[in-house]
């Protein structure tokens, strides 16, 4: 694809349900002279955009149908002038779940979860005076404790590492705890 200077100004994402409006320009290229249009696809719906001349030689466009399907789509920008189509950009759109429209949503990273389910273990271990091994219809299981203690640490571990990411991508800086003991 040959690039072009240009301000398409199309969005990554948005909340489905919101209303998205936003300008483009693209140099070579004026309204009315020419047509700027945006096809989005995903795996089971199309976007529709509104796209018309500003009057100033660029370009509006207006999102249709925001009440969309979430989920990744395809984009692409073509422009039309005297009857000849280039396709100028293209990319991906991330359409959000509008969060009030969703009854509830588990939104834990897969090491949280898996965390979780290894603290349910341990409890259930400890709330069943240490039993180590059970019978159900002629299935055995076998808890080693010890191994799930050291699947705690570890994703204990990972959880942490993620908290602190998510915590350096919001600008939070992480306090460190330093202790030091005597010298023997």
């Amino acid at each position: 694809m040959t690039p072009f200077p240009m301000a398409l100004n199309f969005p990554l994402s948005f909340v489905s349900g919101d209303y998205i409006q936003f300008s483009s320009t693209l140099d070579g290229y004026t309204s009315p002279n020419s047509v700027l249009a945006f096809a989005i696809a995903g795996s089971t719906t199309t976007i529709d955009f509104s796209t018309v001349a500003d009057g100033q030689g660029g370009w509006t466009t207006t999102l249709v149908n925001s009440d969309v399907a979430s989920g990744l789509y395809a984009w692409s920008a073509s422009v039309t002038q005297s009857g000849k189509r280039t396709t100028v950009d293209d990319g991906r759109l991330t359409v959000l779940a509008d969060l009030s429209e969703v009854p509830s949503l588990d939104v834990r990273s897969t090491n949280e979860k898996i965390l979780a389910s290894i603290e349910v273990a341990i409890q259930n271990y400890a709330q069943n005076g240490g039993l180590t091994a059970f019978s159900i219809e002629g299935r055995s299981q076998t808890f080693d404790y010890k191994g799930l203690l050291e699947l705690y640490k570890f994703y204990l571990a990972l959880v942490a590492g993620e908290r602190a990411a998510q915590a350096r991508a919001m600008g939070i800086r992480a306090v460190r705890q330093v202790s030091f003991a005597p010298d023997p």
